[in-house]
């Protein structure tokens, strides 16, 4: 009864096999559910102790001669003389559909042998008592506290989120569309000593919702509600419209009298509905499109500009020449693009140009779509400079101040161009690297007054594939980011200095070598600033810089990548070369250009590594040409809300640093194992640093979104 598939259809039952009793008379001995048996602990460990094996077994189909990831399960553990040995972590990682535990009873001479089955639990009536519905805000304008009546000197609002989705004093927190609202928040003591806020706390709270369309009128209030919660979810879906911008304005009322009154911006982002498989362009890496808006005039002043945008596998977008965000791998990464697909909403008021042409230029990466997970290519791994496997889907919705919107978008392709060979970004892999070749740029592609059709540019067209992807999800949770720098340690093996350069590879006379160290093991990428002298790249020269990123290092040879070849062959990419991970970017030089490190610094795009050291290979590097490194972390931007120190204690410090390190360099967009060869989301991993990640960060958004995966959509809207 052995099942090999990826799904548990439940274990038999008990009297379905009668011929495999035991000489006593017991059923299903193995084969079945693993039996519990005895549970033992020590000083660090809990753990039982588990035999028979289990009716299922993982599908092999697609790990080509099996696995050992998995508890045992083969022929071989069917058997009451091998056993198991399962670790307990805490009760929710514990439970199992394959594992059981007998009950055994003392019977009396002449008594039945067989043990009644207790009682079923009392089923819960009907009419028991629900919890109270939500407040629904009122549409007849309760007036709101003035805002002289704030009086709190010692407390304040602190930890204020909408939907799980942090809501701070600047700028515009996107939530989903279709939701009632939930807020909720947490009182700070503002004095250092936390003398004067004893006996502080909320007596009732009001909540008023306001239509930022220049009137700023109050459409929704919930009246005072008498309450010492810090939870308030109001039913207001059917209020809010999707794409329309709001604030929030929370007053608290305190147990001393004063009143605190706290206002936020959010806007509420597309629907389902709003997007069309129609709008997907693809079959090339750039993309381009240019309009004009007219000049600004009361009736055309633009009150709020909002980009929804989505890439597969992931994008990089600018609006006249500047970036549209500081993030990086957007829009994120989805657990199932058949299922989901993640876009992101940006607010871009201030990259408009009233009066002029404007510019939306989009940059595709290959990231996890169409590598190894065979989203794009179900036969077979596209090469990574595939341009088939790589499309846009964007919406630019500009709100004038006469209540009007004008939609910019990738529907039916009009308007767009794009090109491949144009790209200087010639190869991203998320494990193996990125490419870029400046010999390729065309200076203004992004910007006005570039003509695409001589550079030749073509026509986009429509993406074929578009069928197969899944719904249009909002990235709710903080996306990646660049959030640390650091500059590398000076040891024996080198710090970048030419006195302290590595011997060159065999048979390559003209290869420069260095080898950084940056102290410890992170998450991010490499940023490289290139200075050239007098003496600039000759056209018929290909000057290449290498950065080839590891997490362990040998003495005079150079990074080591236990997961490529040993450090000393490039990886050989197949369909399933799941453990491979070159981890490694290059920069062709531009001929006949001058390159300063103040506006020719290079960052990857599309590829991030987990590493400690970075060994840097320059090959025909001009005379008087220098260059400076320094790593970037990289993760999803999740806030620290908790925070340990142990005074007398430093190694206690140290360890809760490394946890704290360690766990965002495994989050981006989810919960992963490792940052280097795999980048995978494991269920077991991201279930056993649960209790940690909760209490060490703001983790509501990532784990509302990675949890739910694909099973939190009904009638093509998302329902939970």
């Amino acid at each position: 009864m052995q099942q090999h598939s990826n799904t548990l259809s439940g274990a038999a039952s008990v009297h379905a096999f009668p011929g495999g009793a035991s000489a006593f008379g017991v059923l299903d001995m193995v084969g079945n559910v693993w039996q519990y048996t005895d549970a033992f602990s020590d000083l660090h460990t809990r753990a039982v102790l588990l035999k028979g094996g289990s009716y299922y077994y993982p599908s092999v189909a697609k790990w080509k001669g099996g696995t050992n990831w998995y508890f045992p399960n083969g022929l071989e553990m069917r058997t009451l003389t091998k056993h198991g040995k399962y670790f307990l972590m805490s009760d929710s990682f514990e439970r199992a559909g394959t594992v059981g535990f007998r009950c055994a009873a003392d019977t009396l001479p002449g008594s039945p042998t067989r043990v009644k089955s207790p009682p079923p639990p009392p089923r819960l009536k009907t009419d028991d008592a629900q919890p109270p519905p939500p407040p629904r805000l009122k549409t007849d304008d309760a007036q709101p506290l003035p805002a002289a009546e704030v009086a709190s000197k010692n407390v304040a609002i602190d930890g204020l989120s909408l939907n799980r989705v942090p809501l701070e004093a600047s700028g515009v927190a996107y939530v989903a569309a279709g939701q009632d609202l939930r807020l909720s928040w947490h009182l700070r003591c503002t004095d250092d000593d936390r003398s004067s806020c004893r006996g502080e706390g909320q007596r009732s709270y009001r909540l008023f919702l306001d239509l930022n369309d220049g009137a700023n009128r109050t459409i929704g209030s919930s009246g005072g509600l008498e309450s010492a919660g810090v939870l308030a979810a109001a039913a207001t879906h059917e209020l809010l419209a999707t794409d329309t911008r709001y604030t929030l304005r929370l007053e608290l009322l305190l147990l001393d009298g004063s009143i605190i009154i706290c206002k936020r911006r959010f806007h509420v982002a597309l629907s389902p509905p709003d997007w069309s498989a129609r709008a997907w362009i693809g079959g090339f890496t750039s993309l381009r499109t240019n309009f004009s808006l007219p000049h600004n005039t009361p009736a055309a002043a633009v009150v709020g500009a909002s980009l929804y945008i989505s890439g597969v596998g992931c994008f990089q977008a600018f609006m006249n020449g500047q970036p549209v965000s500081d993030s990086v791998l957007d829009p994120g990464f989805s657990t199932d693009y058949t299922k989901r697909v993640l876009y992101r909403a940006i607010a871009v008021d201030n990259l408009l140009r009233s009066g002029a042409e404007n510019v939306i230029a989009v940059r595709l990466g290959f990231c996890k779509y169409g590598y190894m997970d065979e989203y794009c290519t179900p036969d077979s791994s596209p090469a990574a400079s595939d341009a088939s496997c790589r499309a846009l889907n964007l919406q630019l919705r500009i709100k004038y101040g006469d209540g009007s919107t004008r939609v910019e978008s990738t529907k039916h392709a009009a308007g767009w161009s794009g090109t491949t060979a144009g790209n200087a970004i010639t190869y991203t892999h998320i494990y193996h690297g990125e490419k870029k070749d400046d010999r390729l740029l065309q200076p203004g592609w992004d910007s006005g007054g570039f003509d695409a059709a001589a550079n030749g540019w073509l026509p986009a067209n429509g993406w074929p594939k578009a069928r197969n992807l899944g719904l249009l999800t909002l990235h709710e949770m903080p996306a990646i980011g660049p959030v640390t720098v650091l500059q590398p340690l000076c040891d024996p093996r080198g710090c970048g200095n030419a006195n302290r350069s590595l011997p060159p590879p065999p048979g390559e006379a003209k290869v420069e070598r260095w080898l950084f160290d940056f102290g410890l093991n992170m998450a991010g990428f490499s940023r490289l600033n290139v200075t050239l002298g007098k003496q600039l790249v000759p056209p018929a020269l290909a000057s290449v810089i290498e950065m080839k990123h590891a997490e362990t290092a040998k003495a005079g040879f150079g990074v080591t990548n236990a997961y490529c070849g040993g450090g000393h062959a490039p990886c050989v990419v197949d369909d399933w070369s799941f453990n491979l991970a070159n981890q490694t970017n290059e920069l062709t030089l531009r001929a006949n250009a001058q390159y300063t490190a103040a506006n020719n610094s290079y960052t990857p795009a599309f590829a991030y590594a987990g590493f400690r050291f970075v060994e840097v290979r320059w090959r025909n590097r001009p005379q008087g040409a220098s260059f400076s490194l320094e790593s970037v972390g990289a993760h999803t931007r999740v806030k620290q809300i908790g925070r340990v120190h142990f005074p007398k204690q430093p190694v206690l410090n140290k360890i809760q640093a490394a946890i704290v390190r360690t766990q965002l360099n495994n989050l981006h967009s989810l919960p992963s194992d490792c940052p280097t060869r795999e980048k995978r989301g494991w269920m077991g991993d991201a279930q056993v640093t649960a209790g940690e990640s909760n209490l060490n960060f703001d983790m509501l958004s990532v784990r509302a979104a990675h949890v739910p995966a694909a099973a939190c959509y009904r009638a093509a809207l998302r329902s939970c």
